[in-house]
């Protein structure tokens, strides 16, 4: 199963099934996840950490599809 950046990183279904996209994105999800280490490192301004969050997330989600 492939990973699609824009897909919810968290779907939610009513009773019915139905699918509602809501939420973080699966990309805005792994960033912050990704962030959250990246802010340890005292050398970088704020544009930096924000760049290395999103190349790290793109890493991830190109990482997961090459798996399979």
């Amino acid at each position: 199963m492939q990973t699609n950046k824009d897909d919810s990183a968290f779907p939610i279904f009513d009773s019915s099934g139905e699918y509602y996209h809501g939420g973080l994105t699966k990309r805005e999800h792994f960033a912050a996840l990704a962030l959250q280490g990246i802010l340890s490192s005292p050398f970088l301004n704020p544009d930096e950490y924000a760049y290395l969050a999103i190349e790290a997330a793109d890493a991830l989600i190109h990482g997961l599809n090459k798996t399979e």
